[in-house]
């Protein structure tokens, strides 16, 4: 699960850097939506916590909690901001 979400994020990373990407495994108007979904910043972030996740998975009790706190991570957590930060640089 944790590669196909891997591979998802991916996609769509992909689609918001590139608009009209074409992609084979993904249908493009789900790939749109979810681009248009989330910030870049929070599918990055994603991505990054899945990744972890895949390789620490292993550590874990057993894989299904691990998967599962994959996921509560990426609720939890969302990128900083810096206060005054704008986005002009």
């Amino acid at each position: 699960m944790l590669a196909e979400l891997l591979s998802l994020l991916q996609r769509v990373a992909l689609a918001q850097a590139v608009p009209g990407a074409n992609d084979e495994l993904y249908d493009s108007d789900t790939l749109t939506r979810l681009a248009a979904a989330f910030t870049a910043e929070d599918v990055q972030l994603c991505y990054q916590i899945a990744l972890h996740a895949r390789r620490d998975l292993p550590l874990a009790p057993e894989p299904r909690g691990g998967f599962e706190m994959a996921l509560l991570r990426m609720l939890c957590f969302r990128p900083a901001t810096l206060p005054g930060a704008s986005g002009s640089g």
